[in-house]
């Protein structure tokens, strides 16, 4: 991974960084409130040998002999011989009472520290150590037939009573908890990042797949109270992609029309319905003859998308029971028609391979220039794939950020086990991108500011509706004079 890389994965997970910083100013803030104040003084020694007069090899020999003892020295300040002595003159055990030794580098100075709740106890303590600590060097060091001792140890510094505690320091906590909270946060998000499995790009869809990107469809918190939102919001960038799906799709194999595609994903709630709905509407609002075919015989959605009936539909036509243009519903006065599913049959997967099925499939063929199926998601059940390899090809819907590389791979499988040719794939419900789409918002934005200019009353407008004038066939345009109960009312206009 890039540095931008990293960047990317920190600010597509930032709750989890803005949540690690959270605890990490949160364990300051207790450790500050809750953490008993630490009283801390020192007392520092001077390591020398005895006064060896003007001889200068003497004197450098002895400070080098000071200097290789004031490590054994440093050990000796706080082992258990001292303690122990301190412990019997003090009266009582050291306890919490924390006690060090270090020595300054190059120098023959060494300094022993005394860290306690108590002020006055953290000085009585030193002390008593300072005087153990000069009786043991003198002992140590007093040679054997008497004498003077070689090395001693002079106390330069005596132990003052601490005046401020040395802990807690909200600021230098506070700091430290910041960076602590800053690196578990990045942590928790890298690890997030590494162990998520679901898709975020229609790249990685589309090889996962082996079909080609068709587009995307950005997130929009208000599609699912109202999912149309290519006559909802015919100016909303969201629309707009939908626009462009519907010329990715047209272009997208001259020589062979696909005119029955299926829409399917690998899970449900993944926007098929969504996406076949307003498909359906850019397709006809470009001129095309368009059907919707309610193909989901368990769940069906479309027809409550659409405000129309489904109680008569596909299962009647091919039962028998009902001619296939008696079943046709349009929708919008026209602008496309809609084949609802009909009563819910115990067989779907028979009835949608069967042969009554090839017969309205040929028929629907021959009466629009294309007929999008809205079936049912592929690894719950086989009827999508049933679907998929009677028709001429079938779009692969994969919603950003819940359906997992896992489950495209098993659900495209099962589209390739039966042949079928899947034109392309989109990724749905994806976050805008700032950095690349932040010109196109722009835009939307102000398209959306223009049209709610009120439009003049004039051939293209009823009733003081606002026209919006779309392409249409046989060189007309499609004028939308504003809404009805169950859709859009349209008239041609000559060009």
């Amino acid at each position: 991974m890039t540095f931008q890389d990293y960047l990317g994965v920190l600010r597509d997970r930032w709750l989890l960084v803005v949540l690690g910083l959270v605890l990490g100013v949160a364990g300051a803030g207790a450790h500050a409130f809750l953490a008993t104040p630490q009283y801390s003084t020192s007392a520092t020694f001077f390591i020398s040998t005895p006064d060896l007069g003007n001889d200068v090899t003497k004197a450098y020999q002895g400070s080098l002999l000071s200097e290789q003892k004031i490590k054994s020295y440093t050990e000796l300040a706080t082992g258990p011989r001292i303690t122990s002595q301190v412990e019997t003159q003090l009266g009582a055990p050291l306890g919490s009472t924390g006690v060090s030794a270090s020595a300054r580098p190059d120098t023959v100075l060494l300094t022993i520290t005394v860290t306690d709740p108590s002020p006055r106890r953290a000085q009585q303590v030193a002390g008593i150590f300072a005087s153990q600590f000069v009786a043991l060097v003198a002992e140590i060091e007093r040679p054997a037939a008497g004498g003077a001792p070689a090395v001693a140890a002079k106390i330069v510094e005596a132990p003052p009573l601490p005046t401020a505690p040395v802990s807690p320091t909200p600021a230098r906590d506070l700091a430290l908890g910041l960076l602590l909270g800053a690196m578990l946060g990045g942590g928790l998000a890298l690890l997030r990042h590494t162990l998520d499995r679901s898709v975020k790009t229609t790249e990685d869809l589309a090889a996962l797949v082996a079909a080609p990107v068709m587009g995307a469809t950005a997130f929009d918190s208000g599609a699912r109270s109202s999912p149309l939102v290519m006559y909802d919001q015919p100016l909303s960038p969201l629309a707009e992609s939908f626009r462009q799906l519907r010329t990715n799709l047209q272009y997208l194999d001259l020589d062979h029309a696909a005119k029955l595609v299926v829409v399917t994903s690998s899970l449900p709630g993944e926007g098929k319905t969504t996406t076949s709905c307003n498909l359906a509407i850019a397709l006809a609002q470009g001129g095309a003859r368009v059907a919707i075919v309610e193909a989901d015989l368990r769940r069906p959605k479309a027809a409550e998308y659409l405000g129309l009936e489904n109680t008569v539909g596909l299962t009647n036509v091919l039962t028998g029971k009902l001619e296939l243009g008696a079943a046709l519903q349009p929708w919008a006065d026209g602008l496309f028609d809609f084949l609802g599913s009909g009563p819910l049959p115990p067989n779907p997967s028979e009835l949608l391979a069967s042969r009554q099925m090839s017969d309205v499939l040929e028929e629907l063929s021959a009466r629009y220039d294309v007929v999008l199926f809205d079936a049912p998601p592929t690894l719950p059940v086989a009827d999508a794939a049933v679907l998929s390899a009677q028709c001429h090809g079938a779009l692969f819907i994969g919603r950003y950020g819940k359906v997992t590389q896992d489950q495209v791979r098993a659900a495209a499988e099962n589209l390739h086990r039966v042949s079928a040719n899947v034109l392309g794939v989109i990724l749905t419900m994806a976050p805008r991108s700032k950095r690349k789409g932040g010109y196109y918002h722009e835009y939307g934005r102000a398209v959306e500011t223009l049209a709610h200019v009120p439009a003049p009353r004039a051939a293209d407008s009823t009733a003081g509706s606002p026209a919006v004038r779309v392409p249409g066939p046989h060189g007309h345009d499609i004028v939308v004079v504003g809404p009805t109960r169950r859709g859009v009312r349209r008239r041609a206009a000559r060009s």
